[in-house]
């Protein structure tokens, strides 16, 4: 019996990824979408669920049931490109 292909993934939050050897780059508020093998397909800045369930998902073909959506706490999660972080304030 075959697996049963992972879903889509959409990522909300503050978002931390390296655009060379020597920058980091810090967004705010920004849907990662990741497909279902496990690539980044695109970051889009400034994306609430709200902007990605009316705008990103249609722009990307999926659906609502196409979609695992995991929301960061604010201030106390981020996401970082192959794992999650999450960084807590003393």
């Amino acid at each position: 019996m075959c697996p049963k292909p992972s879903k889509n993934q959409v990522f909300l939050g503050n978002f931390v990824h390296s655009k060379s050897l020597d920058e980091l780059e810090y967004l705010h508020n920004a849907a990662i979408c990741v497909d279902s093998t496990g690539k980044i397909i695109t970051i889009e800045p400034n994306c609430n669920q709200q902007k990605a369930l009316e705008i990103l998902f249609a722009r990307l073909g999926w659906g609502l049931d196409d979609v695992a959506v995991t929301v960061a706490r604010d201030g106390l999660q981020f996401f970082f490109p192959g794992f999650i972080g999450e960084w807590l304030t003393p």
